[in-house]
């Protein structure tokens, strides 16, 4: 879970001031009308009002989910949810992307990028988050295991839009056979002009990998 400024302690303080406005309200009230200790209804729709705006800040505030563990799948098992597959028609012939249930680094599910036809260079996974939060740097963090992978590399990539950030491991990338291993990306993060995260992992030319345990963080806040 990809958390944004909602945290608990911010739940605790909503239910707070929630507490404290349904007391004014009350006091106001019953200080008014002196012979009862209901509120009536013109001040039930004013607290109701302002429940609302409460509620509405926290959900715009609410947690992202970044399903960067594959455990949630679409119904007949074979896509991890919010998971797209490459950017190009020619790239989803050349590159095959499945849930792998067998191979992971941890869970059920880990999702497998393979080299199978020459359409295309590289292959690629991408998770895209259309919401902006608060933070000046932004990291991500999976696992990778790899199967002869050559005349190209593998990594993970992560990219800001409305930003020059980016980074997708071409100056380090992983080649070989290697066991699963944690590869972290860390970009600087502009509130200002930030609009979409896209995150995931990418195989350039042949051989195949597993990516598992993908998990982002702002300001090294999960």
């Amino acid at each position: 879970m990809f958390s944004y400024n909602c945290r608990d302690i911010k739940i605790v303080n909503l239910l707070i001031v929630l507490s404290e406005t349904i007391i004014v309200f009350y006091v106001s009230n019953t200080s008014r009308h002196n012979s009862t200790c209901r509120l009536t209804k013109p001040y039930m729709k004013q607290l109701v009002i302002v429940i609302l705006i409460f509620c509405t800040g926290c959900s715009s505030h609410s947690q992202v989910k970044f399903n960067g563990n594959f455990e949630i799948l679409n119904s007949n098992k074979t896509k991890a949810e919010g998971w797209g597959g490459s950017f190009q028609p020619n790239q989803l012939a050349a590159y095959s992307i499945k849930v792998d249930s067998v191979v992971k680094q941890q869970g059920k599910y880990s999702l497998s990028i393979q080299k199978v036809k020459d359409e295309s260079e590289f292959g690629a996974i991408n998770y895209r988050i259309s919401q902006t939060f608060k933070g000046e740097k932004i990291q991500l963090k999976g696992y990778i295991k790899t199967e002869n992978v050559k005349n190209g590399y593998a990594g993970l990539w992560l990219r800001i839009d409305g930003t020059t950030a980016f980074d997708n491991m071409q100056d380090r990338g992983i080649t070989g056979t290697n066991d699963w291993k944690e590869y972290v990306i860390n970009l600087p993060y502009d509130q200002d002009k930030a609009v979409n995260i896209n995150a995931g992992a990418l195989l350039v030319g042949d051989g195949k990998i597993w990516v598992d345990n993908l998990r982002l963080f702002i300001n090294d806040v999960p």
